[in-house]
């Protein structure tokens, strides 16, 4: 096991490029894919983006900076317990959560002026962490919906572009313009 660790991370063996051949020559496979993803915001415009992906009814968004109510933890458990951890330590990034109601049905990281990869000086980068949907309320349109109030809290931060690090969720996130 090559770059194995408790988020199944691994930088440098590209799966969709011939760099991975050296690996498995060796007998080894890929596990997963993970891949980092950009958007640059003068590209995104939310109108636009909710008339051809409308929220769904009863969806309601809140931005959190800190004191997290315990019913997103209680969310972020059920969905991927590994994740308590970056939500209870979370500082310096803003939390966005998706609510039907009183409930909290989704949750996700957005660092407004993140050090990344892709930050170059004269650009403010904004990073997209950990997003979650809890099972029951997932292939609703919650997802893209909070998705697009994030980019557009993002860019309303001053942000130029946004990064979203080691996903397996390509599709997701290439739906939302990345």
């Amino acid at each position: 096991i090559l770059g194995r660790s408790s988020r199944d991370l691994f930088w440098g063996a590209v799966i969709n490029s011939m760099s991975h051949r050296f690996f498995e020559k060796r007998g080894y496979t890929a596990y997963n894919g993970c891949l980092s993803m950009y958007l640059y915001t003068e590209d995104f415009f939310y109108d636009r983006f909710t008339e051809k992906y409308p929220v769904p009814d009863g969806i309601s968004f809140c931005i959190s900076r800190e004191g997290l109510p315990e019913d997103i933890y209680d969310a972020v458990e059920k969905t991927e317990p590994n994740w308590l951890r970056f939500y209870r330590e979370c500082s310096g990034a803003a939390v966005i959560t998706a609510h039907r109601g009183e409930k909290t049905i989704g949750f996700m990281t957005a660092d407004t002026d993140a050090q990344t990869i892709i930050t170059e000086e004269g650009y403010q980068t904004g990073l997209i962490g950990y997003l979650g949907i809890i099972p029951e309320e997932r292939n609703k349109g919650n997802g893209i919906s909070m998705l697009a109030f994030a980019i557009d809290f993002m860019k309303s931060e001053g942000c130029t572009e946004i990064f979203v690090n080691y996903t397996s969720e390509d599709q997701g996130y290439a739906g939302g313009g990345f």
